[in-house]
């Protein structure tokens, strides 16, 4: 009884070997696209809100403009982890109060800084340039706000799951280069040093009023 297969029935098993690898892979890259859509959904949901809340600005007063970025900048911004990270050593001497005050306040600067900045809208977009794995859980996007007749300015992101493991947020935003961490964590740190944390407090209410005002 001759048990070598012929060359139909080997093509078969070929074949279905081969499928079955397709599948594997075209299942590995569908999960791929799935999770760097997910990591990227914060900027790109970030980007889309600033662009129709400028839209809005020429007609809308600031309340209004407020209100409609303040869902985007709570959900896809990780305020707490951010507000841990730039009072650094500070952060262990404050009470429980004085933190939520903190990551309040904070949440409204974040906020208030965004409309003032993006307050008109002309024909401005943004780009997505690149996604680079930094470590587990924790990734950079390059991004660009294309300005009409005007140069480009490069906005780049750090997003990192939250501690849930749920969602990836925002926990850094670096425009132009400067990272806006590095920058409020050095600037904080010599107001508490001055002024103390009643004294941070009382700046970052002013700095929230003055931008409301203008």
């Amino acid at each position: 009884m001759n048990m070598v297969p012929n060359k139909k029935y080997r093509r078969s098993v070929f074949q279905v070997v081969l499928f079955f690898n397709l599948l594997i892979f075209a299942c590995v890259s569908f999960a791929d696209e799935e999770q760097i859509q997910e990591i990227k959904y914060p900027i790109e949901k970030l980007h889309e809100t600033l662009i129709n809340m400028m839209v809005l600005s020429d007609s809308t007063k600031f309340d209004k403009r407020y209100n409609f970025l303040k869902p985007t900048i709570v959900e896809n911004f990780n305020i707490p982890l951010i507000s841990k990270v730039i009072l650094g050593r500070h952060w262990k001497t404050i009470s429980k109060e004085e933190k939520d005050k903190f990551i309040n306040l904070f949440n409204q600067l974040t906020i208030t800084t965004y409309v003032s900045r993006f307050d008109s809208y002309k024909n401005q977009n943004f780009k997505n340039i690149s996604l680079q794995k930094l470590k587990k859980n924790r990734y950079l996007i390059k991004t660009e706000f294309v300005r009409p007749k005007e140069k480009s300015v490069s906005f780049d992101y750090i997003v990192q799951k939250d501690k849930n493991g749920e969602k990836w947020r925002i926990i850094s935003v670096i425009a132009e280069g400067v990272n806006d961490l590095s920058l409020k964590r050095a600037e904080y740190a010599s107001i508490i040093k001055k002024y103390g944390f009643d004294g941070l407090i009382a700046k970052l209410e002013q700095k929230i009023h003055d931008s409301r005002e203008n």
